[in-house]
């Protein structure tokens, strides 16, 4: 591996992908949600829509919190690099290297190298899943934005993102994700099979792909199947059955009128928050918005100035 010259910049040193969507920003309060509601001793952390994972790191970080991590999603590929940091798989880490390589000695020209790996990677499904979660990880490094997303053929498609001196091979950042999903069940799986095994005590995180502003705004590529508002109304059955067993949830999406039709009807108390959204190419045009993050249970007044959550205004609910 003496041949990889490894980048002197700083470690992501916790979530060893860049996503879109990502609640590393709202991960403390998330935290501080979870420690409020979970039952000490036997409560588990699950979480079904995996993504980033800013959210389950937080709480493998924390100290006073030893839930175990229930972690899943429906994308198999994202499952497979998980499980390959997790086991720090050697054939995961040679494959990174050679990639660092091929975009170390192409410096001015890793656009190519780019397509030339997406391609790769479009044409080898089903083919090592090894190989394939390296390929995945190197081109989250280096897309725009970090994005997944997927065409109706199942190709990921995302651009070359200009990344500057990308990090492909990352060993400290790599180990510290694997220490703090050393204890982590990591499995690939639908949101409805994956809350089957939640019980009275669990707290239940919830990010699904964000319900449209509006008809013309809608960003549920994620996956190649897309995901409707038929799954979102489906979740909130879901929410439902998981707060009579007597789990907690807490709920993140838009602030739309869908949002607050189908999860305010599952009994969820919804407040409101503004997050920076970190998707536009221009990074001058980039806006705080108003999204919902919805739970089972009350927030404390002083969570709730805190971390700057409102109640809704009427005239969304309208």
């Amino acid at each position: 591996m003496s041949e990889v010259k490894l980048k002197k910049k700083r470690s992501r040193n916790g979530p060893f992908l860049r996503w879109a969507g990502g609640k590393r920003r709202l991960a403390p309060l998330v935290l501080e949600l979870v420690e409020d509601s979970i039952d000490e001793g036997s409560g588990r952390f699950i979480d079904p829509f995996l993504g980033g994972g800013a959210v389950p790191f937080a709480i493998a970080a924390n100290d006073s919190l030893s839930a175990p991590l229930l972690i899943s999603d429906i994308n198999k590929v994202l499952i497979d690099a998980y499980l390959c940091v997790q086991s720090m798989d050697q054939h995961f880490v040679n494959e990174l290297e050679r990639i660092q390589h091929d975009f170390d000695i192409k410096e001015d020209n890793q656009e190519e190298v780019y397509l030339e790996l997406r391609n790769k990677f479009n044409t080898s499904r089903g083919s090592d899943e090894v190989l394939q979660a390296a390929r995945f990880v190197a081109l989250n490094t280096t897309s725009f934005n970090g994005l997944w997303r997927e065409n109706l053929a199942g190709e990921y498609n995302v651009p070359y993102g200009r990344i500057t001196e990308p990090r492909i091979l990352d060993w400290e950042g790599l180990n510290a994700s694997q220490k703090k999903l050393e204890k982590a069940k990591i499995s690939c799986s639908g949101f409805t099979e994956a809350l089957t095994v939640a019980k009275s005590g669990d707290v239940v995180f919830l990010d699904p792909p964000y319900l449209p502003l509006s008809v013309t705004s809608s960003f549920s590529s994620y996956h190649g199947s897309g995901f409707s508002i038929n799954e979102h109304q489906l979740l909130a059955k879901e929410i439902c059955r998981l707060v009579d067993l007597g789990a907690e949830v807490i709920l993140c999406n838009s602030l739309s009128p869908a949002t607050i039709e189908i999860y305010g009807s599952a009994g969820l108390c919804l407040k409101s928050h503004f997050v920076g959204r970190s998707i536009a190419a221009d990074g001058e045009k980039r806006e705080n918005v108003e999204e919902i993050i919805a739970t089972s249970f009350d927030i404390s007044e002083d969570l709730l100035d805190d971390f700057g959550l409102c109640e809704l205004k009427s005239e969304v609910t309208k």
